[in-house]
């Protein structure tokens, strides 16, 4: 990825990783014609696989509400949409815990 890396010399850093805003556009220490957007490499994140799969569907949501000028999707807080991703988990958890096990028996013929 040259391209991105050439682009992204120009980006303001926090530990050496561009920084981003709460909408994911980079912040940049020059004037830039338009936003640029990234969904990894940065302090927080690091490709899809970080934090949670999940959370790639409200990334993209901040992208597209920017891109728009107006929330076309609801504007849930970070932590909030954290809480209640773990409050799901955990509720899947002890739904999974509380099932009957099924017979490991094999079935006869």
């Amino acid at each position: 990825m040259p391209f991105v890396q050439k682009l992204l010399d120009g980006a303001s850093r926090e530990d050496g990783l561009p920084t981003l805003d709460p909408d994911y556009a980079v912040r940049f220490d020059a004037s830039m014609p338009g936003p640029v957007y990234l969904q990894s490499q940065s302090r927080v994140q690091h490709g899809l696989q970080s934090v949670n799969l999940s959370l790639v569907a409200h990334r993209n949501s901040r992208i597209i509400n920017s891109l728009l000028g107006r929330a076309f999707y609801p504007d849930v807080p970070d932590r909030q949409l954290l809480d209640s991703l773990e409050d799901q988990e955990t509720e899947a958890g002890s739904i999974l815990c509380d099932a009957p096990q099924a017979s490991r028996q094999p079935a006869v013929a």
